[in-house]
This record gives C-alpha cells, sequence and structure tokens, in this order.
C-alpha cells in the first residue's frame, strides 16, 4: 500500500518495495493448533485458542490479512463461519520474492479450516497486494478484492473484487493503492445492498452484488488516502481517512452513496510528518497512519484509532495507539485517556477495531518492546497483542496472543529488486467478532517460519462474571428515574431480583424473580417474575400474599456498573439501560 502516499510526501523509495511476479500455485494445507504451553504461557486474561492457517511450505512467509465473519453461530463459536485472505511470498535465491494470496475458511470457528491459494482474474494476472475482505450477513456472502500490478511491464495496477466464484475489475484507471471493501443496506430505505470499494482514487459502488460496478467518486477531501469506509444501519457511508495535505484522520460520512459527502471532521493531528512513524520504531519496516473506526449498534458512539508519536525522550520516540470517541454521529470527536502500553516507550502500531453486539470494544495490534534496542535498533520483536473494553474504551483488558515474536529481520519482501535490507510485516492484521468469540488473524512464528495465524478469543471462556456478590445493590436508568431494581446475590448462587415501577393507571407495581446459574458478561438471562398483591399493612399475615406470574425479566450485565433490562409481561414491555446507582463498598463483580 502507501506506494501513493509516499510519492505525494516526497518520500518514495527508489524500489517499490510493493510488487513482484506472480507465484505458482501450492496444495492447500492441514489444521495445525499451536501448543497449549504456548498459549499458556500468554497468560489467563481471555479463552484463547491459536491455529496456523498458511499452508506450511518451506520457505514461505506470510502477512498482512484480511478477516471477515461470514455467519454467527447461534449457540456458540463452533457454528462461526470465517473468511480469511493474506499474502504470501517466497525468496528466491536472486533475492527476489514471488508474491502471491492464500486464503482460509472455517465453518467452525477455526477449529478446523481449509487452506487455498488465490489467482488474480485473468484481466488482472499481475502481482496482487493489499488484500481485503468484507461480509455480507443478510446475505450470506463473502467479497475478496485485491489490488494488482498488470501491463507488459507491470505499470498498469489495477483492483479486483469477487466472491470466490466470479471476478469483477472496479477499476483499472490510474495507479491505485490501499483499499477497503464495505457492505450494507442503501440509505433513505432504498431496498437492496450496496457494495463499496474505497481507495485512493475514490469511491465505487456496486448494487448487483459485485457484478458491476460504477465510476469511482471522489473521496471526501483532495489528497485523502488510506480510506476506512463502513456502513451503519441507517445506510450512511461513514469514510476515516489520512491527509497527508494536512498531516490529520479525518471522518466524512455520505447519505448518497458516496456521491457528496458531509461532516467532513478533523479528529486527529499526528504530531510528526507520518514518515516519521516508521522511523520511531525499531526494524527496518514502515507504519502506516491508518486510521480504524467502528460502530456501537447499541449507544449509536463512533470510536476510531491510530498509531502516533505521543512522547520523546531525547532520540527515543514512543509510538501508542490513540483513541477517539464521537456521539454526534462523527461531527465532534473527543480524545479517550485510556492507554494500552504497559512499559514506556514500547511501541504500538497497525491497529485493528470491532465492536461486538453487546457494545465491547475490541482491539488488536503490533508491538515492540522498549528493551528490545530502541528505535536505531537493526530489527524488532513484534508481538500481536488483543485488548477489550466493557466500559465504552475507559479501561482495558489486554492479553498477548503470539508465544514467540516475528523477528523483523526475517520478513523479508523484495518483488522488484533485491532489497536485503528491506523488512515488511504488514502494514495492518485483521479482526472480526461474532456473538461468541473474537476473531484475530496475524503472522506468528511457527517453526522457525513466518505463518499466518488465526487466534479465536471466546467471550464464554473470557466472560464469566468472577464475583456476582459485587452486582448487590440499587439499579437503574437515568432516563426513567424513579422505578428501577434491587439485585441481591444469596448464598447457592441464586441471584433475586425485585423491579419496584408503576402500571399505566399510576398504581404501584412490584415484581420479584430468582436466577440459578453462572452470569456472564454481555450474555443475558430470562428470568420469570411473579406479581405480588393482597398484603395489608396492618395485621400482616402471609397468608394475604396472592403471588401470580406477570412475565419475564431478561437480565444482561455489560460490566459491574452497566447493563441492560427487558420487562416483558402483562403491564407491557419496557427497555432499561441500567446503571448501578448503589452497591456494597468494597466489593468488585470481577
Amino acid at each position: 500500500m502507501l506506494m501513493v502516499l509516499l510519492a505525494a510526501c516526497g518520500g518514495m523509495p527508489a524500489k517499490e518495495p510493493g510488487f513482484g511476479p506472480p507465484r505458482p500455485v501450492s496444495a492447500g494445507g492441514t489444521s495445525v493448533s499451536l501448543a497449549a504451553a504456548d498459549t499458556a504461557a500468554m497468560g489467563k486474561s481471555f479463552g484463547v485458542s491459536t491455529m496456523r492457517v498458511d499452508a506450511a511450505l518451506p520457505g514461505r512467509q506470510n502477512w498482512e490479512p484480511s478477516l471477515a465473519v461470514v455467519r454467527r453461530g447461534g449457540d456458540g463459536s463452533a457454528g462461526d463461519d470465517v473468511a480469511v485472505l493474506w499474502m504470501t511470498g517466497l525468496a528466491r535465491s536472486d533475492g527476489l520474492t514471488v508474491t502471491g494470496l492464500a486464503a482460509a475458511r472455517s465453518g467452525d470457528g477455526f477449529r478446523t479450516h481449509r487452506t487455498e491459494d488465490v489467482a488474480n482474474p485473468p484481466a488482472l494476472a499481475g502481482v496482487p497486494f493489499d488484500p481485503m475482505v468484507v461480509a455480507d450477513r443478510v446475505a450470506g456472502r463473502v467479497f475478496r478484492g485485491a489490488m494488482a500490478r498488470i501491463g507488459p511491464e507491470g505499470n498498469r495496477p489495477g483492483l479486483w473484487v469477487d466472491d470466490g466464484a466470479r471476478a469483477a475489475i472496479a477499476s483499472t484507471d490510474g495507479r491505485v493503492d490501499k483499499g477497503w471493501l464495505a457492505v450494507g443496506p442503501r440509505p433513505g430505505s432504498q431496498p437492496g445492498r450496496v457494495l463499496y470499494v474505497a481507495y485512493n482514487l475514490g469511491v465505487q459502488r456496486s448494487l448487483d452484488g459485485g457484478t458491476t460496478f460504477s465510476a469511482p467518486d471522489p473521496m471526501p477531501s483532495p489528497g485523502a488516502v488510506l480510506p476506512h469506509p463502513r456502513v451503519l444501519p441507517d445506510g450512511r457511508l461513514g469514510m476515516a481517512y489520512f491527509r497527508a495535505a494536512t498531516n490529520d484522520a479525518r471522518f466524512a460520512g455520505s447519505t448518497d452513496e458516496a456521491r457528496t459527502w458531509s461532516s467532513d471532521a478533523q479528529v486527529h493531528v499526528f504530531s510528526r510528518p507520518f514518515v516519521e512513524l516508521s522511523d520511531a520504531v525499531p526494524g527496518a519496516f514502515r507504519i502506516a497512519p491508518l486510521p480504524v473506526w467502528a460502530h456501537d449498534a447499541r449507544s449509536g458512539a463512533l470510536y476510531m484509532v491510530l498509531p502516533d508519536i505521543v512522547a520523546t525522550l531525547g532520540s527515543e520516540r514512543d509510538v501508542d495507539l490513540v483513541l477517539y470517541r464521537s456521539d454526534d454521529g462523527g461531527r465532534s470527536w473527543s480524545r479517550l485517556p485510556a492507554t494500552l502500553a504497559r512499559e514506556p516507550f514500547s511501541d504500538q502500531f497497525a491497529p485493528w477495531l470491532e465492536i461486538d453486539a453487546a457494545g465491547r470494544l475490541h482491539l488488536a495490534w503490533f508491538e515492540t518492546l522498549a528493551g528490545d534496542g530502541g528505535d536505531r535498533a537493526a530489527s524488532a520483536a513484534v508481538h500481536t497483542w488483543y485488548a477489550r473494553s466493557d466500559d465504552g474504551g475507559s479501561s482495558w483488558t489486554t492479553q498477548r496472543l503470539t508465544a514467540t515474536p516475528v523477528d523483523a529481520a526475517s520478513t523479508q519482501w523484495s518483488p522488484l529488486a533485491p532489497a536485503p535490507n528491506l523488512q515488511f510485516v504488514g502494514d495492518y492484521l485483521a479482526l472480526d467478532v461474532s456473538d461468541h468469540a473474537a476473531y484475530v488473524a496475524h503472522p506468528a512464528t511457527i517453526d522457525g517460519a513466518v505463518a499466518m495465524a488465526v487466534s479465536r478469543v471466546e467471550f464464554a471462556a473470557s466472560n464469566v462474571i468472577g464475583d456476582p456478590r459485587g452486582l448487590s445493590g440499587l439499579w437503574f436508568d437515568p432516563a426513567t428515574s424513579g422505578q428501577g431494581f434491587l439485585i441481591h446475590r444469596v448464598p447457592g448462587g441464586v441471584l433475586t431480583v425485585s423491579f419496584f415501577g408503576y402500571r399505566n393507571d399510576g398504581s404501584n407495581l412490584w415484581v420479584q424473580g430468582l436466577s440459578a446459574g453462572p452470569l456472564r458478561f454481555g450474555e443475558a438471562v430470562t428470568i420469570p417474575v411473579d406479581v405480588f398483591r393482597g398484603g395489608r399493612f396492618g395485621g400482616f399475615t402471609p397468608s394475604q400474599v396472592q403471588r401470580t406470574p406477570w412475565g419475564t425479566l431478561s437480565l444482561r450485565f455489560d460490566s459491574c456498573t452497566n447493563g441492560e433490562a427487558i420487562l416483558d409481561g402483562a403491564d407491557g414491555r419496557q427497555v432499561m439501560a441500567l446503571t448501578r446507582l448503589a452497591g456494597v463498598d468494597g466489593l468488585g463483580c470481577d
């Protein structure tokens, strides 16, 4: 990627580290799980299973994946359908790299998988780069794409998209660079679905499932590159991008399928010119100022993450992830104070961000440690990390996914001319989520090779509420103050829940229910609740109380202080976004 960006900023290398001749087709690989001891050594913050998915051919290295969850399993991650596409290369004896694409698909959450090589369409039978994958979960389809060098001398670039069965050429006009796919509903309640491909030359759309594409419409502003598009539930197209002229990350929206743009907002001004990002980390690979954003369907908030230099000490520069949030659809953004750094001057880059249906934020990124020789070191030990936030990005739980780091010196990619000092771990890694797990595709050192791996982070194994007694207290929805819940955990593992509210005629309503068994963050429990009548204040006797089934309470805890309650019964249905009003001092739930 970044060829156009480098040229625009005057940083174009003499030899482009981007393209080369096609590679021979290789045989498919078999499933190989990493040793359990390796996974255990990484810590126990989350339940993680990591699988090698490349073909394990001698001399191959693998990098720059794109991943999408195509279908979310109904009762566990074993039903998740996940697709991955990545770059793979083989160094020849003359120092050149034979470059191609490979893909893996799993219908059981990467407990097993099938690996295959992916060829460019005949019209673009050149060297592929910048793989991209997106899933249309409504239609049950996955779209894959890449860019390629074509023509007799490899000087005409092209862009292609396919669904695994047929290929459509989206563009061959101009010098294409870094693109992403997005799919979703059409805006304005129009029928059908729209598939977008956004790249440096503009945005093209397909209304027929990728068979044909429109001509490119302009990007939100001149010089916009590294675009990251997503389609919001109402059909609006959102776009994060980098603009070299102003050295900033921006966000824009379109309500007419990228024909025009509005709400173009500045999100982040980089502290240094982007070419200095690569100089601020050890090793000879490059760091892209790629902004990645995601949408929280529960709250409506937008989040963005990107890498930047956040501190300097002498000649050392600290590259960390910077996070932002928007609560007004992307018109304005505020920086989150949270940091994921575990030690000063460790460098974090190539982040990816997703948000699951419960509103939890998921991040994956590359990281080098400060003790590995500093910014001027010739090589770097690169680990892949994962983190999750259950409170809107205020705090994070992190875990390393790689047992052995990737040595940057082993990541050679020289497809045009021998370049022994070039290192390339990829400009990005990949992350997507289902209802049950997060999936991270990343390079990994396995048997001495730079392999491609997929790590599955199970929600069920990681989201058990450790001490449900800490949920005890008063809970309410601030939007409907004056009613609420009393929740208490009693011996024997039983949760008692009482709701105090009102009927439609203004009289008091009290319902109560009990729930036994484990509680998990982000997973609702359904509790039968009863209504109580007949008691008298004076001369009370238990025999006066009449207990009648009222309906059900669906109760979900997203953190120790936030959750959701849905009451559905004889008096109607009410949905409440819960906040804990009062609890037990010193008692946490996790």
